[in-house]
């Protein structure tokens, strides 16, 4: 007879399990990392090339990495050992989604926003998305 329970069993990352403990008790982001951040939003609010919808997605991604305290468990584990990398991440390609979708404007608000993110993402650890650096 088998031993086995038939459930699956699902290994973690050592980091992700590390995170799951420090971050729901993780204080906001202070100093020059908050201000970075604060600086973001404010371009993000200011450009009109989002849609609103895309903007609010922005800003609540924005402050997740200033407030990683708000994090559900879900978002921490889905989110693997590099939280603040994989949410900028997202919200690069949120920006680059945009951009394609206005066809690229050299003028365009996004492509600063874009820039701007990929700095962070490399600070990070994160590779910076390519559209951007194409397009300095």
């Amino acid at each position: 007879p088998s031993s086995a329970s038939g459930g699956q069993v699902m290994t973690l990352d050592p980091q992700i399990i590390a995170n799951l403990t420090a971050l729901p008790l993780a204080t906001p982001l202070s100093a020059q990392d908050a201000n970075d951040l604060v600086a973001l939003g404010e371009l993000v609010k200011a450009c009109d090339a989002y849609s609103s919808e895309r903007r609010d997605q922005m800003l609540l991604q924005i402050d997740l990495i200033i407030h990683p305290s708000a994090m559900s468990r879900d978002v921490i584990i889905g989110l693997g050992a590099n939280p603040r990398g994989r949410l900028l991440f997202a919200i690069a390609n949120v920006t680059a989604i945009q951009w394609r979708l206005d066809d690229q404007p050299a003028d365009s608000c996004l492509l600063p926003i874009g820039r701007r993110i990929n700095e962070l993402l490399v600070e990070a650890g994160e590779e910076p998305v390519a559209v951007f650096e194409a397009n300095p």
